[in-house]
């Protein structure tokens, strides 16, 4: 048989060189700080979907107190003899330095401090109009800005604590299984909502998308942000389960049996998890939901190609097998979905309109913005008569935070983002055994990138709460092992043999 690592194969060792049961590994898995942490952590964003995906006001602040106590006891675990440390600040400053940056910047703009200039007029006529002097500030809504700058800090802690608390692999694997079980756990709740006609999210009545599966989320198109993360993850866990099993076969019936073998245990639950959600996600009705998703799913599988962790032959048969499944799935039980794709006519929907007063008074304060957070003060005032309804959002993540935050702030929040991801691509020819996990991090970057363009998904706490920890496990296993703080691997080990 080929050899593995020169075939591309399934790679069974660590990047060092060593095997993946040595002396070394295990003892830097039993050193490495915060395991009830990682649980606690793991646990608590898996419960966000369940109030509603954490959309009231509430549940930022329960968010905000939960990742600062973990972070809190991060920190003091380090502290004690023989801590590991994932990763440390300096590599990672590509990403930390523009989210700082834009933190700050918020942070300024519901400063009062700032020259009078620079204020919002909407303070000046407010003070004419009260006929008593205002202190005024950037942002025309200084309470809204605070709140999105605390839940930015929180989406920030818990990537922090993931890409801390994940570099064994054990536990990426663990949190990425995690997800993708919990993802078919709402999913089958979802259907079972749908087909039993109750019309409830929990036990409140439905107020909209009465035929469509919402899950726990209020809004269809955020269930199925958050559905399609959890099949990016299922979909790079089962190429990795199978194309390990059939990668350590002599023959191709031997690869044959060991895959039937494997559908007969655990790893079929997980297939059938996946056929759930893709049933639940076409159900959904979401256009853009979907339609990113199978992007996502794309981004996903042409990583595990250029990456040098499988063969590409299996990588085309398994790429090939899921995008089939998926989309049959969704010939038989997205009927109205695929009505709806059919008869899109941007001309007749909201959107176009509410992007085109945007981009207008993005331009008369493209330095500033109107404050982080607050969309809905300043779209309110200039909303003409032929947009209908209540729009708390733009449905355009980019747009919203260019008015809210002001070009360059804005710019330097999507280069954070952005340096996540361009991380994840050299961790596809970093890692050997674990480039699936990178991959997942490209995936769900796709993803969202594309769902935010036509929708608020990254504004539902839920959604990016699991983003952000998705992203922490994905970067820190796109490091090789060499490049991560070694010398507290060989303490550990040094200790470990001493005992």
């Amino acid at each position: 048989m080929t050899d593995a690592t020169s075939a591309g194969s399934y790679d069974d060792t660590d990047d060092s060189g060593e095997s993946g049961e040595s002396e070394l590994r295990r003892a830097r898995e039993r050193y490495a700080p915060g395991r009830a942490l990682f649980l606690l952590l793991l646990g608590f964003v898996l419960l966000l979907p369940l109030p509603l995906g954490a959309v009231a006001r509430l549940s930022w602040w329960v968010i905000a107190l939960y990742v600062g106590l973990l972070l809190a006891a991060h920190a003091a675990s380090l502290m004690r003899p023989g801590a590991v440390i994932g990763q440390r600040v300096a590599p990672n400053g590509p990403w930390i330095v523009p989210f700082l940056l834009t933190a700050a910047w918020a942070a300024l703009q519901l400063s009062p401090w700032t020259p009078a200039a620079w204020h919002n007029p909407l303070w000046q006529t407010a003070a004419g109009l009260l006929q008593t002097p205002l202190a005024g500030a950037i942002s025309i809504d200084p309470d809204d800005t605070a709140a999105a700058i605390i839940r930015l800090l929180a989406y920030g802690g818990i990537f922090w604590l993931a890409m801390q608390l994940c570099w064994p692999r054990r536990r990426a694997e663990t949190l990425f299984l995690a997800l993708s079980f919990a993802a078919f756990a709402y999913s089958a709740y979802g259907l079972i909502e749908e087909f039993s006609g109750a019309k409830m999210v929990l036990w409140f009545p439905k107020s909209a998308y009465f035929n469509s599966v919402t899950s726990t989320f209020i809004n269809r198109n955020n269930y199925a942000a958050y559905g399609g993360l959890g099949l990016i993850c299922a979909s790079g866990m089962i190429i990795k389960e199978l194309a390990m099993l059939v990668s350590r076969q002599p023959s191709r019936r031997a690869e044959f049996l060991a895959l039937l073998e494997a559908l007969a245990g655990w790893r079929g639950i997980l297939l059938v998890g996946w056929v759930v959600s893709c049933a639940a996600l076409a159900m959904s009705d979401s256009r853009g939901g979907v339609v990113s998703t199978f992007a996502g799913l794309l981004a996903l599988v042409a990583a595990v190609g250029v990456s040098r962790t499988l063969q590409r032959r299996y990588v085309l048969i398994i790429a090939g097998s899921v995008l089939a499944a998926g989309i049959a799935v969704s010939s038989l039980n997205g009927a109205q979905l695929v009505e709806r794709l059919a008869e899109t006519d941007l001309s007749q929907e909201g959107r176009p309109l509410v992007y085109a007063l945007l981009r207008h008074q993005i331009a008369e304060a493209p330095w500033l913005g109107t404050g982080y957070g607050t969309f809905e003060e300043a779209f309110r005032p200039i909303q003409s008569a032929a947009i209908r309804g209540r729009w708390d959002r733009a449905h355009d993540t980019y747009l919203e935070n260019a008015l809210e935050l002001g070009i360059p702030a804005a710019l330097l929040l999507t280069l954070s983002g952005a340096a996540l991801f361009i991380r994840c691509l050299f961790g596809l020819r970093a890692r050997h055994r674990d480039a699936i996990y990178p991959a997942i991090g490209i995936g769900a970057s796709v993803l969202l990138a594309c769902h935010s363009l036509v929708d608020f998904s990254l504004q539902i706490p839920a959604i990016t709460a699991t983003y952000a920890l998705i992203m922490g496990a994905a970067v820190i296993q796109s490091w090789p092992r060499r490049a991560l703080p070694a010398e507290n691997y060989r303490s550990a080990a040094t200790r470990s043999n001493s005992a």
